[in-house]
């Protein structure tokens, strides 16, 4: 079954739209994101879920195409690198932090709906691992499928059939960014799914092959720390060096706000369109209404 896409400039949530950069964002506490996702699990479009931090914000910066596609999505901010970016660009952090490893399983705990789940990502250990705690953790909930995410182009077709097959309300995708959000927006008009979530490293920290790091870490938006100091060689890039180049391009964002009014023309990060034009964002919906918008 194929669902395409429905867009929406509607803004009448309770949650403040702000603009980051290339990105039309929403400030969320945990409840309101909860409940703006668990909307989406009635019959319709598919609604696409992404977790922006300061390293998916940069790649965006960089990449029109990246934003462009994210601009699609539904997203949640993860991070302190959010926070700091919005306090400097629109005046207020986010009301909370709200990375995808707490979210996932803070939606499974809270919603009212069981749900059927797929999952798609990581080694084929980790991922039949991440089933079984599905399964034991949360168990008004199926894991109606589940495959790796180590599969050619040319299988692509048989990976969403394998999905519609059993048309889960929750499809989790766990390949990393970008890849994840490319997938899922290439492949959304023929899914058959309620929500379609990015969650990145997700498999990884629930299989516990990845520690997580302390919960107070964890609300303080300062995981990363924890993260670089557990596996400086293969993260060290990301956190030393992209960071900077973040912050760099923040406060450029933020000069050209000082010289100009507002926010400054995304032709200064890379783009030749303006931030300001983004502030409308656009999801997926069941009706043409915005998916944060209660029905």
């Amino acid at each position: 079954m194929s669902r395409p896409l429905v867009t929406t400039n509607d803004t009448t949530d309770a949650a403040h739209p702000v603009v980051l950069g290339p990105l039309p964002m929403r400030t969320y506490s945990r409840r309101q994101a909860l409940a703006a996702v668990e909307r989406n699990f009635a019959p319709g479009p598919v609604v696409p879920v992404a977790f922006v931090n300061a390293h998916t914000m940069l790649m965006a910066m960089k990449s029109e195409a990246y934003a462009e596609t994210l601009s699609r999505f539904l997203l949640l901010n993860d991070g302190i690198g959010l926070d700091i970016a919005n306090l400097l660009l629109n005046g207020h952090a986010f009301p909370e932090n709200l990375n995808g490893t707490d979210f996932v399983p803070d939606l499974l705990a809270s919603t009212s709906k069981p749900l059927s789940i797929y999952l798609l990502g990581a080694r084929p250990d980790v991922v039949a691992r991440v089933a079984s705690v599905i399964e034991r953790e949360h168990p008004r909930h199926r894991v109606v499928g589940f495959r790796d995410g180590y599969f050619r182009k040319d299988e692509t077709p048989a990976v969403i059939a394998a999905i519609n097959a059993v048309s889960p309300d929750l499809l989790l995708v766990a390949m990393g960014n970008p890849l994840q959000e490319f997938f899922i927006a290439e492949h959304l008009g023929a899914l058959d799914c309620r929500v379609a979530m990015g969650v990145g490293a997700l498999f990884d920290f629930m299989a516990e092959r990845v520690p997580r790091a302390p919960r107070f870490m964890r609300k303080a938006g300062m995981e990363w720390v924890f993260r670089f100091m557990t596996e400086p060689r293969r993260l060290g890039h990301r956190y030393t060096v992209e960071i900077a180049e973040f912050l760099g391009r923040v406060a450029a964002l933020k000069v050209g706000q000082w010289l100009h009014g507002r926010t400054p023309p995304i032709a200064t990060i890379g783009f030749d369109r303006r931030a300001d034009t983004a502030a409308e964002p656009r999801f997926g919906d069941r009706t043409g209404a915005d998916p944060h918008v209660g029905r």
